[in-house]
């Protein structure tokens, strides 16, 4: 399962349209021998501010009511294509997708290895502390994303420790304008404890490229090989 992020589109996932920031992961992963399912999400800043909005006056989240309706495609994927096996997937994302694998992946038990690419953060600095390193959420009017204990009852690390011990990769680029990659390592650093502590540090990756806000493909597929190999 590979989640796009805000502004995108399952096709550029698969390498059509403008692929360039995707660097056509999902066809690669095809490649590699992997079965590829990329859902589609609501990606317009206003109409997700809308949607979440709804959403809180119902009790619920966006987040929730997506990570329900993927589910279900799961469900039906299993039919469609009997001989995919979906007792037990990888879950990728970029972006706001890298939110979904946070947030679905310890939900979960089916996820055998996650991965969240563009995403993972010094979650309180992302959400409100203005720096002209990287751009916040509240720079950008983005209401949707503000969660309930998402700035003082929970960070990023505290949700990677919810997926420990199955394996789990961060990737980040340098130049990514969403963080500030310090703060990203040093975060990182908060969640690899949890795998060191269990004996299992070698379960967790962060993986630096040069890039920007970019999905490095050829790295997710290595690091799939090894913690999710596609079945021969």
């Amino acid at each position: 399962m590979f989640q796009h992020g805000l502004g995108s589109t399952p096709e550029r996932v698969m390498g059509l349209g403008d692929p360039s920031a995707y660097d056509g992961v999902g066809q690669q992963l095809v490649d590699a021998g992997y079965a590829v399912l990329a859902p589609m999400n609501l990606i317009h800043i206003p109409q997700r501010n809308r949607a979440q909005s709804l959403a809180r006056l119902a009790g619920t989240t966006m987040e929730g009511l997506e990570f329900s309706r993927y589910q279900i495609l799961l469900e039906a994927a299993s039919e469609l294509a009997p001989e995919v096996d979906v007792d037990a997937y990888a879950l990728a994302g970029m972006s706001w997708g890298g939110l979904a694998t946070q947030f679905w992946a310890p939900l979960d038990d089916r996820v055998a290895a996650a991965a969240t690419l563009g995403f993972f953060n010094q979650r309180s600095n992302k959400m409100v502390v203005q720096d002209t390193r990287y751009g916040t959420f509240y720079d950008f009017d983005e209401h949707h994303a503000f969660l309930q204990g998402h700035l003082l009852g929970f960070g990023d690390a505290d949700l990677a420790s919810l997926i420990c011990p199955r394996p789990f990769m961060v990737q980040h680029g340098r130049a990514d304008r969403i963080a500030w990659w310090p703060q990203v390592v040093e975060e990182f650093g908060k969640a690899r404890e949890h795998w060191v502590r269990l004996g299992v540090g070698d379960r967790v990756t962060l993986q630096l490229h040069e890039g920007g806000h970019d999905v490095d493909g050829a790295g997710l597929v290595a690091w799939l090989a090894e913690h999710f190999p596609a079945a021969g």
